[in-house]
């Protein structure tokens, strides 16, 4: 799985953050749009939908309650309330997820197919070594690594021949020839 370079600590803090701002953001604006249909003007910070949020649970029944004295005149009845609410976090929402989905793509490595390979990064296959793996050193290959019981090496040669005086077979694909 690819990493997104962020820390636990900060992905919390971006996830803590999203959610602060979704819970106000539906509160304040389904109080906003909740006075708008019963023909009022709300004039209520984003500081006052998030102290209405933290009491809104235990006042329910009545989410004027939550509201500060000077606006709560303005709310209409819990049933208008709530589903305006609703309407507002269900927005909010969607927002948000088509926002993570047009650009969660654009952010590390984008899946890019030129000439029809896949050109992202990822970690080799046996598969894909199998060119450079050999059972012992050979002259004329550089050892890099390790890929379980065998050793990576560097392709082979194109010119020269092999230890018993053979040409070497060509493996083609080196990207440095043509």
């Amino acid at each position: 799985m690819e990493g997104n370079g962020l820390t636990a600590g900060e992905t919390l803090l971006i996830v803590g953050a999203v959610i602060v701002l979704v819970v106000g953001g539906s509160v304040w604006a389904g109080a906003f749009l909740s006075a708008l249909v019963s023909g009022q003007h709300l004039d209520a910070t984003f500081s006052m939908a998030l102290d209405a949020a933290v009491t809104l649970p235990s006042t329910a029944s009545d989410p004027a309650l939550a509201w500060p004295a000077e606006v709560r005149g303005v709310l209409p009845g819990t049933v208008v309330y709530w589903m305006a609410t609703a309407i507002a976090a269900l927005v909010i929402v969607t927002a948000i997820a088509m926002a993570v989905r047009l650009f969660r793509h654009r952010v590390g490595t984008v899946e890019r197919r030129p000439l029809g390979v896949d050109a992202r990064a990822r970690f080799a296959s046996r598969r894909d070594l199998a060119p450079l793996l050999i059972r012992k050193a050979e002259p004329g290959r550089f050892i890099v690594g390790r890929f379980g019981r065998r050793l990576v090496a560097t392709e082979v040669p194109h010119h020269g021949r092999g230890r018993r005086g053979r040409p070497r077979p060509s493996r083609g694909g080196h990207p440095g020839r043509g």
